[in-house]
């Protein structure tokens, strides 16, 4: 997403982010949030991987 003007919307909805499996995709994300900018982030569901936590 590099060499892009950030885009900014009024409201933008993340899940199934699953930080802290091994899926999980933090750096995608992060450079997802570089580039795009809300008034509001809702985070709505498996942001965590709540499985992964219980089990530690």
């Amino acid at each position: 997403m590099s060499g892009q003007e950030p885009r900014t919307f009024r409201s933008m909805f993340i899940s199934d982010v699953h930080l802290g499996s091994k899926a999980a995709k933090a750096e995608f994300l992060i450079d997802f949030l570089r580039y795009h900018d809300a008034d509001i982030i809702y985070l709505v569901g498996d942001i965590v991987d709540g499985w992964r936590l219980r089990r530690s």
